[in-house]
């Protein structure tokens, strides 16, 4: 989308496969645990999740070849389209970096639907990350900013459907103003 009086455009990937597929993963540890007997409250996995740090995973070969393309919902050009995992070895199915992979392909089809040499091309000058996943996922923020080569601001609302509404608020006036702040 371009405002034509600032001359700065504005580009969104909505995803249909972001912090709900992360959450479907989540689901499936929490089922998986509990057929084997181990009671474990969804939350607890979360905390889990969220300890792992970017900085845990130093770049080795056999856990760096495996790729997940996540796209369990499809996606709106190609409703069709469904995850897969490649690359699969004896060092890579670490929880960590099944999540980190994860959240790396959740980033990934974000960058394949909206490509960064675009959004320089278009003279996009930083991404702005909404939604729980992006939010609280320290492997989507790196991802993001090592794919796009550009600056990241995250948003403050954990909704990412509310990234959507933002995009059309960003060409001024006071009350774009007053919901900007919010974010």
């Amino acid at each position: 989308m371009q405002d034509k009086s600032a001359g700065t455009y504005i580009a969104v990937a909505a995803s249909l496969n972001g912090g709900n597929v992360i959450q479907t993963f989540v689901q499936m540890m929490q089922h998986w645990l509990e057929e084997l007997g181990v009671d474990i409250q969804e939350a607890q996995l979360w905390n889990r999740l969220s300890k792992y740090q970017p900085k845990d995973f130093p770049p080795n070969k056999s856990s760096d070849e495996m790729v997940i393309v996540p796209t369990l919902h499809g996606e709106r050009h190609s409703p069709d389209m469904r995850a897969s995992i490649s690359g699969i070895s004896a060092g890579s199915l670490s929880l960590g970096n099944v999540y980190r992979k994860l959240s790396h392909g959740i980033i990934s089809n974000m960058f394949d639907m909206l490509p960064a040499e675009d959004l320089h091309q278009a003279g996009i000058e930083k991404i702005i990350g909404c939604g729980t996943a992006f939010i609280k996922n320290l492997f989507i923020q790196e991802r993001a900013k090592t794919m796009s080569n550009l600056p990241l601001v995250m948003c403050k609302e954990q909704n990412a459907a509310a990234g959507a509404v933002f995009a059309t608020f960003l060409s001024g006036g006071e009350p774009q103003k007053k919901l900007l702040d919010s974010f």
